[in-house]
Formats: C-alpha cells, sequence, structure tokens
C-alpha cells in the first residue's frame, strides 16, 4: 500500500531509491526471503516507464507494450508468483523501411535466406554467421561484431533497424552483447502492461512523493534525506537511472558516479492514434525504419487491443512536433492510412538506457567501487528488456 511521509523508527533493514519496476522487483525478492524494505518513490505513481494509461477507450503504455518470456524462466516464475494473467502475442507480419518500400521482414534465422533485405551472398554470409559463431571482443561496439561475424550487409542493412527500435541510436555506439538474448515469446497482462507494476506495488511498503537528495554514512548504515523527509537503513539500494544514482554517490563514491555518468540514455516520445481499418500494415506488428532514410521516425507498431480500427504506436526522437508532421511521416509508408479519429503525444525524457562498448567491465568498476551497504539495480544493469531485468533481479537477491 502507498503512504506519503516518513515514519521516525529503527533504522530499515533496506532502503529502496526508486519504485520503478526495477525497485518494486528488489523489494518483492527481499520480501519473499524474509527481509523487509521499504521504497522511496520521486513521483505520484508506480512503475516508472512501465504504466498503462487510459486513453480512446483502452489504454496506452508509457513504455513497454509488452515482455519476453519463456515457460520456466524468470518471467513466468514472477507472473505466476504474482497470480498476475498474461496473454501470448501472437507472432504477425513486420516490415522494415529501407530503400523507399516496406520489405518484409522473416520471423526467423533460417527465413533469413529468402529474404529480399540480404543479397545471395549476403544471406550465405550470415548463414555462416550463425553455423560458426564468433565472441565479441573486449571493448568491441556492436557494429563492428555483426560486420565480423554476420558480414557487411547484416551492419548495414538489418543492424541499424534493431539499434534505432530498441535503443534509440546507432550501432557503433553500443555494446556488442546489447542484443545478446535469447528467443522468446512476447507477452502481456489482458489490462496492460501496468498491471505488473500494479501488483508489484500491492505488497510494497511504498512512500510515493519522496525524492532523495543526500545519501551520508552513519553507525550501522545510511542516513537519506530529501526535502523534508529522512530515514536511516542498514542498506540502500538505488534502483535508478545511471545517471540519478550517479548524482547521488558523487560525495560518497566518486569513481562509481564518474563511471555511472559513462552510460548514455536516449529520449523518445510516442504518439498513439487510431485509425480505420483497411491499410497496408493492418494485421501486422508493424515496421522499423532505416536511418539512410532520412526520417525522424524511428519505427511504428500496429496495436491489436481488440477495439475496431486500426490502432498504431509512432515512436520519434524527443522532440516539439505537431501530430500533422507524425502523420505526414507515417503515410510515407503507409499511403492509405486514413485519418485519425485520436490521437496522444507522450513524451519518455532519458528511458531508454543505450549500453556503450565496454559495458561489462564498466559495471564491474560501478559495483567494486560501491561501499558496503550500497547498491545499484537498474535495467541498464542487468540488459535490454523487461525479461532481462527480471532474470537478473532474481539471481541478484540470491547472492
Amino acid at each position: 500500500m502507498a503512504r506519503s511521509g516518513t515514519d521516525p523508527s529503527p533504522p530499515l533493514p533496506v532502503l529502496i531509491l526508486g519504485g520503478g519496476v526495477a525497485g518494486l522487483l528488489a523489494a518483492w525478492h527481499l520480501r519473499r526471503r524474509g527481509v523487509a524494505a521499504q521504497v522511496w518513490e520521486a513521483g505520484d505513481a508506480p512503475g516508472g516507464w512501465v504504466r498503462t494509461l487510459p486513453w480512446a477507450g483502452g489504454g496506452a503504455e508509457l513504455g513497454p507494450q509488452s515482455l519476453a518470456w519463456r515457460p520456466g524462466d524468470a518471467a513466468d516464475r514472477l507472473l505466476r508468483a504474482l497470480d498476475l494473467p498474461f496473454d501470448e502475442v501472437p507472432r504477425r507480419p513486420r516490415w522494415a523501411a529501407l530503400d523507399g518500400r516496406l520489405v518484409p521482414v522473416p520471423a526467423h534465422g533460417g527465413a533469413f535466406l529468402a529474404s529480399p533485405l540480404l543479397s545471395p551472398a549476403g544471406r550465405l554470409r550470415m548463414l555462416a554467421g550463425l553455423l560458426w559463431p564468433r565472441s565479441p571482443r573486449e571493448g568491441e561496439n556492436l557494429a563492428a561484431w555483426t560486420r565480423r561475424r554476420f558480414g557487411a550487409e547484416a551492419a548495414e542493412r538489418l543492424l541499424p533497424l534493431a539499434a534505432r527500435g530498441l535503443f534509440a541510436t546507432d550501432a557503433q555506439r553500443l555494446d556488442a552483447e546489447a542484443l545478446r538474448r535469447p528467443r522468446a515469446q512476447q507477452v502481456r497482462p489482458p489490462d496492460g502492461m501496468g498491471a505488473l507494476a500494479a501488483a508489484l506495488a500491492q505488497s510494497a511498503d511504498l512512500r510515493l512523493g519522496l525524492r532523495a537528495r543526500r545519501i551520508e554514512p552513519v553507525t550501522g548504515g545510511w542516513r537519506v534525506s530529501g526535502d523534508g523527509h529522512e530515514a536511516t537503513a542498514e542498506r540502500v539500494i538505488l534502483a535508478l537511472p545511471a545517471f540519478e544514482a550517479a548524482g547521488l554517490l558523487a560525495d560518497l563514491a566518486p569513481s562509481a558516479s564518474a563511471t555511472l555518468g559513462e552510460i548514455p540514455y536516449a529520449s523518445v516520445e510516442t504518439w498513439h492514434s487510431r485509425h480505420a481499418p483497411g491499410t497496408a500494415v493492418d494485421g501486422g506488428h508493424g515496421f522499423l525504419v532505416h536511418p539512410r532514410e532520412g526520417s525522424d521516425l524511428l519505427g511504428c507498431t500496429v496495436l491489436h487491443d481488440g477495439i475496431p480500427g486500426l490502432r498504431l504506436r509512432s515512436f520519434l526522437p524527443l522532440g516539439t512536433r505537431p501530430w500533422s508532421a507524425v502523420d505526414a511521416a507515417l503515410r510515407r509508408w503507409i499511403p492509405d492510412l486514413g485519418d485519425a479519429s485520436a490521437s496522444l503525444r507522450l513524451e519518455a525524457p532519458q528511458a531508454l538506457a543505450a549500453p556503450p562498448p565496454g559495458q561489462a567491465a564498466r559495471l564491474a568498476r560501478i559495483l567494486g567501487a560501491l561501499p558496503p551497504g550500497l547498491d545499484w539495480v537498474a535495467a541498464a544493469r542487468f540488459g535490454q528488456g523487461l525479461g532481462s531485468l527480471m532474470a537478473g533481479l532474481e539471481t541478484w537477491s540470491e547472492g
């Protein structure tokens, strides 16, 4: 249950700063192991970017639309322990906006052997990379590793789509391990991804509207203070983006703070829109736009929420633009798109961690420089996507 304010009481066993999914998951795992944890969230609602907002008779996701899941994995165990129902997201056709047209993207690796995205030579080179994998070199960026393993065509035609679509950045700025994840089905709760945050928050000692401004050592632990509130705790867990954690650690652990500050974050905006059905992409998953097409539209997802009509979610770098500009960008790829009956713009500043080359060594330096009793848990530590965060925090809680 969420409460405001702090209670004058003995030191807390654990204080978690940040009530996004990372902080709520950390508290949930600790509670299952008999460790009480209080969670401070600076905002007025739990979940961070994982929130479902009511809109146009349905819901609009502020952040992730689904999560990677496999039977028996960490996500599966969590959802079942929470008794949270979830539906598998059907695999649907998807496209790449490339060479001035929408090109079909194969649903699995083997289908690339017949894909128009690559030439016959490019397909054979990619097949060789699948059969004879090469491990990334220390400090190698994703573009260089992809070129070494799968060839120039894969690095130049396929990779930029994924880098832009998932991280809103260039593959040369990403760590080689950024996209290394097992294939998995995508799932989501029927009521939207916000149901996951709500389920985790239900059993948490969550305090809303409390932002930590300072952490200082005291006998037996740490004092955390903010704007008119403070608490002491034996352990403090920073479940915050790297740039926020860096600010709180600047005096306590300057080396960790400086290294956290090296992790960049991308800012995006999403436009939700509803249209009449019947366009070329209706019934599919959507498309990603190759950067060489010269558009600031990163991609567009077709959402299937059971409400009649076509529902789109378009994403772009954060900026000030009217719906008419987004509509024009969409019509370049969907010429038969009908006028929007409703549209909604959502901002996500510094929402996407984009791990730069050398991320594993960077994380080791950060964690090694933290004083005893302080820890940092965030998506940037455990990998891309909610599934990686769930798996990472499950392992973390067992350590």
